[in-house]
């Protein structure tokens, strides 16, 4: 089974006006903001949360590139 890129990029673009979908993308930006803070706040962070981050981020990353800003 093959990724198809624009088909997902429309895909995604449908559920940005879809209230659920936004409240996911609100909650996960929620959720990165408190995982980034965590790191900054900790005197000896470590390579999970910092892994926790880059994934949370990433995830992110994808969401608005594929939907052009949900």
């Amino acid at each position: 089974m093959s990724f198809n890129r624009k088909e997902f990029a429309e895909n995604v673009l449908r559920l940005k006006d879809n209230a659920h979908f936004r409240h996911y993308v609100l909650t996960l930006e929620d959720t990165y903001n408190r995982s980034v803070e965590a790191l900054l706040m900790n005197d000896h962070p470590d390579e999970a949360q910092r892994g926790e981050c880059r994934a949370y981020l990433k995830l992110l990353k994808q969401l608005t590139q594929n939907g052009n800003t949900p």
